[in-house]
């Protein structure tokens, strides 16, 4: 499932962000403790409550995007609050899930870029202009995976394949053309 990580910040310190703050927690110990609810109802009244774990002894933490720069796993139990929070935006806030091409779109979307990595191949003849068109089209593909990610639409489209069977069939055509002379 592509899930559309929230970042939210600690109350205490709103330096610290991360995904794992994307509700309150409490411990066992604070929810046995009497005046519990007087506390804290408003926190939990009409709330979906989540039991998880934070123990990283009895299952593994998780990596999420944002592990990479904050070097930082969570719990089971935050990624499925996380998966919650996306459901419940989407339905009331009305906030765009992401969304996937279909299988015979990403199919002609590879393969148009390897054909355009052959074809480039084939016409450039200099390496100087192989190498500036070459480098054109492969940020052009990047340019475009990202834009499209990254806009309302939030579509994911995928960058890997295209790349590598653009700079494959180029690098192929470039070498059976060398082989030749």
């Amino acid at each position: 499932m592509l899930l559309n990580y929230r970042l939210s910040c600690a109350d205490n310190n709103k330096t610290k962000c991360s995904p794992e703050f994307v509700a309150p927690r409490f411990t066992v110990e604070e929810v046995l403790k009497p005046d519990f609810l007087n506390k804290s109802s408003s926190l939990i009244k009409d709330k979906i409550v989540l039991i998880g774990l934070n123990e990283y002894s009895y299952e593994p933490p998780f990596l999420t995007p944002f592990s990479s720069a904050t070097k930082q796993q969570v719990p089971g139990v935050i990624v499925q609050a996380q998966m919650i929070s996306q459901i419940l935006s989407a339905v009331e806030d009305n906030r765009p899930l992401l969304q996937v091409w279909s299988i015979w779109y990403e199919m002609l979307w590879i393969f148009g870029w390897s054909l355009l990595g052959g074809t480039l191949a084939q016409f450039y003849r200099s390496k100087r202009n192989l190498i500036v068109s070459g480098g054109v089209a492969f940020s052009s593909l990047y340019i475009i995976c990202l834009v499209l990610f990254i806009s309302p639409m939030k579509r994911w489209v995928p960058f890997v394949p295209p790349a590598l069977t653009f700079l494959g069939t180029g690098g192929t055509v470039l070498f059976i053309r060398i082989k030749e002379q």
